[in-house]
């Protein structure tokens, strides 16, 4: 965790940004299941539903990276890199879907 975002507010609540982080980490070890579930399914119509499902998570995962880049937090310069290779996942995912 980033010491940057730890530390109590003025009035003594905790900085509700500091989840942002913990959401990220949590959104991307929950899109691999979701592939390797669509890729063992023998229906189609399994298949796109879980590979709709790993692409609502990717969505949620750059949702959660573009929250974080208003935070005033250490290593934001990482985020533009993150980014470009989500919506890089994103198309593929896209890809895969129509390829189904």
């Amino acid at each position: 965790m980033s010491d940057d975002l730890s530390p109590l507010k003025s009035n003594g609540e905790e900085n509700q940004e500091v989840y942002l982080t913990g959401d990220i980490v949590q959104q991307s070890f929950s899109i691999g299941p979701h592939i390797l579930k669509a890729e063992k399914q023998p229906f189609q119509d399994e298949k796109h539903r879980h590979v709709i499902s790993a692409l609502l998570l990717s969505n949620k995962l750059y949702r959660s990276c573009k929250k974080l880049e208003h935070v005033n937090s250490n290593g934001k310069e990482y985020l533009p890199i993150i980014l470009k290779e989500i919506k890089r996942f994103r198309k593929s995912l896209h890809q895969w879907l129509t390829a189904l």
